[in-house]
């Protein structure tokens, strides 16, 4: 009768999952501090992505309210739309200047402004592409 062939030798180093070795000593300022717990709330990235949905979806219906709105005020004698202008334009200012310095909204506001910066693109090359196959 034959012997039965012996189990191959185990893998040098540590098991699988584990960190390659004993951790090294505290580097010149010491050891990293332990993670805490996770804040409650929503992270960065979710109040990012929900201020680029609210940017893309919110700048098309922002611009063609505006351009109505101003249209209607801009028609007719003594038509009051270029004041009416200049204070939406203001208003509008104030209020990303104050989402941007509340830190709850920071977040949701910079995320806005990056999907109406990617619709003002997107609507930019669809008019250059219009006008190049108008043949100005």
């Amino acid at each position: 009768m034959s012997t039965p062939p012996s189990p191959p030798p185990p893998p040098a180093g540590p098991p699988p999952g584990l960190p390659p070795g004993p951790p090294g000593p505290p580097g010149p300022y010491g050891a990293p501090p332990p993670p805490g717990p996770r804040p409650p709330g929503m992270s960065r990235v979710a109040k990012f992505w929900i201020g680029v949905a609210v940017g893309v979806f919110g700048a098309p219906v922002l611009v063609v309210g505006g351009l109505l709105l101003l249209a209607t005020l801009t028609s007719g004698p003594d038509a009051p739309g270029t004041a009416v202008a200049w204070v939406a334009g203001a208003v509008l200012v104030a209020l990303v200047v104050a989402g941007l310095v509340v830190r709850a909204t920071r977040w949701v506001v910079l995320g806005a402004v990056a999907g109406g910066a990617v619709v003002v693109i997107v609507l930019g090359g669809a008019c250059v592409a219009l006008i190049r196959g108008l043949g100005g």
